[in-house]
């Protein structure tokens, strides 16, 4: 970039600064003649609003907040000509997912207005996305940025953007909106934010079929016999989820297939679950869109739920009795108290409970003992060899949908899929020891694998068992995976300390709604923790890579440490433990399939 300008004449100086650090940022402006500030600083940290604690909330304030006052202050005696603040859109209309970041651009908003009237120069310009390959949305990956562009709101070109920026600072305006809009995908989304409700005129489209109303769905139902109230619900939920995958229809919408493999991720689960919980009139459990499982068991559970009630035809709204199909009981004794131990900051205490709990469960030693092995959910599909085949780490929050932003970067391109743990669900039996518990997840991979080249992933904890599943693999059947990738796996020497750090680090974000939390996974992620300190086999013979994160939430560089086991290459990304696997899964995507292509050569 100094190139570049130097190149059309000006005089450059990049200064390394934290410009949230009052002091460190004077230190550079002290001796400085200023004639304008331009603020761009934007950090992501996406979760839903349950997730979002202390730290995930500084991580993204602290650049925007923080920096943009530090500069408003030590420069408001300076005589600018300009104050330029980069703020988004989504806090003028709101994003999935991004209610910190939303709050932190609007906080922008209300600077550019206070400065304004002290009769000081200022503009917030709320952006839309700009295109891939700059800014943030460079982090994304090709399914989020083909969801975006299918959104009412595509991405700028660079040439828009910097023609916009023109066009906005030269208006005088405290507060300017540079976007593009497309109001027939608002309409066709049935997502018209309440601001433009003015200005995309038409109708609210309702998803295949459907009313324009609970009131109007359940007269419909009313009209049919059962087996066709639940057909009609199916055509709504597959209708709905195609609109939100970008299918022109609802025909490409397989309802015998897990939501997963149909290419939901958690926001989009989030989305679907919004929207149908209006078109039935019931505020619907968060999680039950990946309890369910896929369209046909949504409908089934969804028609259920409706003909529980007496008058299918009421006004209002109420909350769904129950947490999905695959729930429990709703919400036990023991979820009670275990989540008030975790409010009440007893998270070591809260696992120790859990792992009695455990122990008093149906537990195995072989699996020969098990009807059958966990089934592999198929995340992408694609020609390239080998398959990669992703471990699920074994807190309760977790499961095979938080690697699917990973492997939708891989769709097209080389097969995915993920593995759950045996005793996760109601009713399954847990591994009696370590070995058993080695033993289940090599099964389960081998199985998974039908029989071509394969790669095993593992992210946190689930790269732990990644790594001696492969392990035992190669050493009881002599197969040996074509690779081994762990994803920020940490070091564990299991002893207490660890097993309770361990702990309070999944507890950490076990309000997180998309699952449903009943005592079965509880108590699970408790047992599979002991497991984990007990298994003991060979080390692997293959491959091995480890991508490890280069920073923390808040933006923080992460001094390098040598891996806890020996491995032929350590790559790093700019990317946090979780963020990796979520709003930067196009980077550790990238990583995996160049390193994968250098095994090749």
């Amino acid at each position: 970039m100094r190139e570049e300008l130097s190149a059309l004449g000006a005089t450059a100086d990049v200064v390394a600064c934290d410009v949230a650090d009052r002091a460190a940022l004077e230190g550079v402006l002290a001796g400085r003649r200023l004639t304008a500030v331009v603020h761009a600083a934007g950090i992501l940290d996406d979760g839903i609003v349950a997730t979002l604690d202390e730290q995930r909330l500084s991580t993204v304030l602290r650049p925007k907040v923080d920096a943009a006052w530090h500069l408003h202050e030590l420069t408001r005696d300076s005589d600018l000509a300009a104050f330029v603040l980069y703020s988004s859109v989504s806090g003028l209309m709101g994003s999935p997912g991004q209610g910190n970041y939303a709050a932190g651009n609007t906080y922008l908003d209300a600077l550019a207005a206070h400065r304004r009237a002290a009769g000081l120069p200022a503009v917030s310009l709320a952006w839309g996305a700009w295109t891939q390959d700059v800014g943030m949305t460079g982090r994304l990956g090709d399914a989020a940025v083909e969801r975006m562009a299918r959104s009412g709101m595509p991405p700028l070109t660079v040439e828009q953007g910097l023609a916009l920026f023109d066009a906005a600072t030269a208006v005088d305006d405290a507060f300017v909106v540079p976007v593009r809009l497309n109001p027939g995908d608002f309409r066709a989304h049935n997502q018209i934010p309440p601001i433009l409700s003015g200005v995309v005129s038409g109708p609210r489209r309702a998803a295949a079929a459907a009313g324009r109303s609970a009131v109007t769905l359940r007269d419909r139902l009313r009209g049919l016999d059962p087996s066709e109230q639940e057909q009609l619900l199916r055509e709504i939920v597959a209708g709905y989820a195609a609109v939100l995958l970008g299918h022109g229809d609802a025909s490409g919408i397989d309802p015998e297939r897990n939501f997963l493999e149909l290419g939901l991720d958690s926001l989009i689960a989030v989305e679907l679950r919004n929207q149908l919980s209006d078109v039935v009139g019931l505020r619907l459990p968060s999680s039950v869109i990946l309890d369910s499982k896929t369209p046909a068991q949504l409908a089934k559970w969804l028609h259920a739920e409706l003909a529980s009630q007496t008058d299918l035809s009421a006004a209002g709204t109420r909350t769904a009795g129950g947490a999905g199909p695959a729930a429990d009981g709703g919400a036990d004794s023991l979820q009670r108290i275990f989540f008030t131990a975790v409010h009440a900051g007893k998270e070591v205490e809260a696992m120790r409970m859990l792992t009695a709990v455990a122990a008093t469960r149906p537990s195995f030693e072989s699996t020969a003992e098990l009807e059958d092995l966990p089934a592999a959910v198929t995340l992408a599909d694609g020609p390239r060899d080998p398959r990669l085949i992703c471990v699920s780490a074994p807190g309760a929050t977790g499961g095979v949908h938080l690697y699917a932003r990973i492997a939708a970067q891989f769709r097209g391109r080389r097969h995915v899929s993920a593995l759950p743990l045996v005793g996760f669900a109601p009713g399954e039996s847990l591994p009696a020891t370590g070995a058993a518990a080695a033993r289940v997840v090599a099964e389960s991979i081998l199985h998974a694998s039908d029989g071509d080249p394969f790669i095993v992933v593992g992210h946190s904890t689930g790269g732990t068992l990644a790594y001696f599943a492969a392990g035992e693999l190669e050493h009881t059947w002599g197969i040996k995976p074509d690779a081994v990738i762990m994803l920020d796996t940490l070091a564990l020497t299991f002893s207490q300390d660890d097993y309770d750090n361990v702990g309070r680090f999944y507890l950490a974000g076990i309000d997180s709604p998309l699952v449903n939390l009943n005592s079965a996974r509880l108590s699970a992620m408790a047992h599979w923790f002991v497991r984990l300190k007990d298994i003991s086999v060979p080390p692997t013979t293959a491959p091995t890579l480890m991508i490890r994160s280069a920073v923390t939430p808040d933006g923080q560089e992460i001094p390098y440490t040598d891996p806890w086991v020996p491995v032929d290459d350590v790559r790093s990304i700019e990317a946090d433990h979780l963020s990796l696997a979520a709003e930067h899964s196009a980077l550790t995507a990238g990583v995996i399939e160049e390193w994968i292509a250098g095994l090749a050569g």
